[in-house]
């Protein structure tokens, strides 16, 4: 294991480009370094207000006596057995002891801003075993996730933390042994926001400890009257609404008001109030693409004459010359002559659309590719 000495953590502040004098250092990185101990050289860092030692050998928290600043102890994969050493960091908010070794909660009650505790993958099994963050008031986050507790009394525990906030007991027994969990543990503790992977919304409390009053039929009605509530909430709005678009209404025809779209006179929070919710909008838009529709009359797009059809036309064009040219020969001409004429230009227009054709291929050096759409005169 690597002893943790004066010269190393003087080596692992350059190679972090941290400073080379302890006590200016408010933070330092000593984790996944195979230590066994905290060692004394760790006191002479006395500015530190986050230390990281996760990942290590460590089985007892100590020497950390001269960080009467620390705000953050990162000690988790460690194998620590018991909470202690902690007496002189009384400005301590977040301890994370995770992945330990820990099979009773302790030495904690005097941390007065403590606020954060993790705990998760430890050994911890009874209400016993956590009653002492009863004591640990200023406490509002605790993981507990993934250890073994099984006993239904732990909620005893909880109730009596004041300040609880977000509770995790996600991968523990005691789960499926407490009857309706999570409505057991939001109707028996009030201070409660977040509880496992869930937030606890102001609406889901009220209808649960509505249950706790009256059980499954108190809870059907009172979520009822939510559903009301926001029904009428919603229709005082839309009526405040339009009373004040009736009353600008009535300022501007008496000239109290400049002329202008109502919505210039709208100020921040009535444009809000006016916004239209995501199914207005898109009602709005669809009704606005069917009478675009409708209003709108399709012009078709003149068919485009192929190339082919093209340069035989206009061939044909310079043999024959122009169409009201060759309209007025024909009508000079008897009958007979006139049938032979016409079907004499027909037949040579064909023949100019189908004549095969060539190209220049440079990468035949100067052989001729053959292509039916192409005309052979054009190569003259």
């Amino acid at each position: 294991m690597t002893e943790m000495t004066a010269a190393l953590l003087k080596q692992v502040c350059k190679t972090l480009k941290l400073y080379s004098t302890p006590e200016l250092n408010d933070k330092i990185y000593l984790h996944y370094k195979g230590f066994s101990r905290i060692g004394e050289a760790i006191s002479a860092y006395t500015g530190l207000r986050a230390l990281w030692l996760e990942g290590n050998g460590i089985d007892t928290i100590e020497n950390l006596d001269c960080l009467k600043e620390l705000r953050c102890l990162y000690l988790q994969q460690n194998l620590i057995e018991d909470i202690e050493g902690l007496e002189e960091n009384t400005e301590l908010d977040t301890i994370n002891l995770s992945n330990n070794q820990i099979a009773k909660v302790s030495g904690l009650s005097h941390l007065k801003k403590l606020s954060t505790l993790h705990l998760t993958h430890n050994k911890l099994t009874t209400a016993k075993d956590i009653e002492h963050l009863a004591e640990c008031n200023s406490v509002t986050v605790v993981d507990l996730g993934n250890n073994r507790l099984d006993d239904p009394e732990i909620v005893e525990v909880f109730e009596r933390m004041g300040n609880l906030r977000v509770l995790n007991l996600m991968g523990n027994p005691v789960v499926r042994k407490i009857e309706n969990y999570r409505r057991t543990l939001i109707s028996r503790l009030p201070s409660l926001t977040y509880l496992d992977d869930r937030p606890v919304f102001e609406e889901d409390r009220r209808a649960i400890e509505a249950w706790a009053r009256g059980g499954m039929e108190a809870e059907r009605e009172e979520r009822r009257k939510i559903f009301e509530e926001k029904e009428e909430k919603q229709r005082r709005n839309l009526e405040w609404f339009r009373e004040m678009r009736e009353e600008a209404r009535r300022k501007r025809e008496a000239g109290e008001l400049p002329t202008g779209t109502f919505r210039e006179d709208l100020t921040e929070g009535e444009k809000e109030a006016e916004a239209p919710t995501v199914s207005g909008e898109i009602d709005r838009e669809e009704e606005e693409k069917i009478l675009e529709e409708d209003n709108t009359e399709e012009v078709p797009e003149l068919e485009e004459v192929p190339d082919e059809e093209r340069r035989a036309l206009a061939h044909a064009t310079n043999v024959f010359g122009s169409v009201e040219d060759q309209a007025e020969k024909i009508m000079e001409l008897p009958e007979d002559e006139k049938e032979e004429e016409e079907e004499e230009q027909t037949s040579y227009i064909g023949q100019q659309s189908t004549r095969p054709t060539v190209e220049f291929d440079a990468s035949t050096e100067g052989q001729v590719e053959v292509n039916s759409h192409t005309d052979l005169d054009e190569l003259d």
